[in-house]
Formats: structure tokens, sequence, C-alpha cells
């Protein structure tokens, strides 16, 4: 499906098809600009609400390889068991840590700072979580 100079991929993401752009994925686009840089390649952009169409920047987060799987799988578990409680936890969990990944990169691109993405740090913050309560 062709839009203006994006069309969808046979994997539903948004793909520029003229300009300077060709061929850039317009989330990862999108996630660049939010932090100010490029980015690396072990870098991946997660779409929050699952919407692969939706590259608005609020729905945008940059996390590493790592923790996009750990992430991807942890959002799939939810669909097939349904545990409402778990997701429940795991959506203000999410949030929070979402939260927390704008506000660092706005501020960091305000200050000139490079924003770095540490990646396996998802997993040990919800480990955490799960053995202390916060």
């Amino acid at each position: 499906m062709k839009n203006g100079t994006t069309a969808k991929t046979t994997k539903k993401y948004l793909r520029v098809t003229a300009g300077p752009l060709r061929n850039w994925y317009v989330h990862r686009i999108v996630a660049a600009a939010l932090l100010g840089r490029e980015l690396t390649k072990d870098e991946e952009v997660h779409h929050k609400d699952g919407d692969r169409l939706n590259c608005w920047f609020t729905n945008l987060w940059v996390i590493g390889e790592m923790d996009h799987g750990w992430v991807s799988a942890k959002q799939a578990h939810f669909m097939r068991t349904r545990d409402t409680k778990e997701e429940a936890e795991w959506n203000a969990f999410m949030a929070e840590e979402a939260q927390r990944f704008t506000a660092a990169s706005l501020s960091d691109k305000a200050a000139g700072i490079v924003h770095e993405i540490q990646d396996g740090q998802l997993q040990r913050r919800w480990d955490e979580h799960k053995t202390k309560g916060w």
C-alpha cells in the first residue's frame, strides 16, 4: 500500500520510498530524531501500543536487541494467557520505564549529551520488581 512517499512493508512497517531517506523505516527515523543521533545497529525501536503503523514519537521506545526480544515475548505471553492481574502490573511497569526513557532522552538531547541505551536493564528491573515489589 503506497501513501505519498511511504509504503507498508510485508511486515507492516512504514518505509520511505523516495528522497534521501529512501528505504529507511519511518519509526527508526522518528526515534533517531527523538534521541538527536542515529541509531546503532543493535538498537531496536519498540512500538508501545503494538501498532507498527503508529510512528508518533510518544509511541516509540529505543531499547537494545535483548530487551526488545524480552519485551515482545512478554507481550505475546499476556496475549496468550490473558493473566489480567500480571498484565496490569506489567503495563504499569512498562509505562514507568517508557516515561523514564522519554524524559532521559529529551533532557540528554537538550543538554547535548548522547543518550546511551543499556541493553538488558529492563529484564533486571522487572525481576527486581517481582522479587521486592516496588
